[in-house]
């Protein structure tokens, strides 16, 4: 019975990334591939230290996720309408790679409207996803991998527990957005063999 949990575990996670993979790179109007930050007012690679300067929001603390890196929270409103913690994660070298609003949802019975009230602004943003399940979507840019999702049960992200109705917004390089395909493609492997 295990094994049959593990392999549909497994291939849900499998079909929810590799679905995702693909979509459009996003250009300027001007067709030049945009230069400016790549995520508020930031860019991959930066240090804490350096994100902590030029982040406008209020900051909230910092903290450890669970490969031991740093990482840094900040509290704002999302689209000025949406109360969300926004999340900064680093590698070992301390240098950003991952960044993500997670926004609670109250009303529970609310959420996948949320879910579709945010996928609308960031598809007028960034255009249509390139994949799209029920509570996934997933966009590419020229600078950056962009994930939407609407979580269905408690799950773990970066160390952090994110309760069911949460939505997540995660912006990864690409470089990180490959190093965890290329991490998921050997899990899935593993458990495969396993079976």
């Amino acid at each position: 019975m295990k094994r049959i949990i593990l392999l549909l575990l497994s291939l849900l996670v499998f079909l929810l990334f590799y679905g995702c993979g693909g979509g459009t790179v996003q250009q300027s109007d001007s067709g030049q591939i945009e230069t400016g930050p790549v995520f508020r007012n930031v860019n991959w690679g930066m240090t804490p230290e350096e994100v902590q300067a030029v982040e406008t929001a209020a900051f909230d603390g910092s903290y450890k996720n669970v490969r031991g890196n740093k990482g840094l929270h900040f509290k704002l409103k999302l689209f000025d309408e949406y109360p969300c913690t926004l999340s900064y994660e680093f590698n070992d070298s301390e240098r950003l790679i991952i960044a993500f609003y997670s926004l609670g949802v109250k009303d529970i019975s609310n959420r996948y409207e949320t879910y579709q009230e945010i996928m609308a602004l960031l598809t007028e943003k960034y255009g249509r996803p390139g994949g799209v399940a029920a509570t996934v979507a997933c966009w590419t840019t020229s600078r950056c991998y962009i994930s939407l999702e609407l979580e269905s049960d408690y799950k773990i992200v970066e160390g952090q527990i994110v309760p069911p109705g949460s939505v997540l917004i995660i912006y990864t390089s690409h470089e990180t957005e490959e190093r965890f395909r290329q991490e998921r493609q050997k899990e899935h492997k593993k458990n495969k063999e396993a079976l």
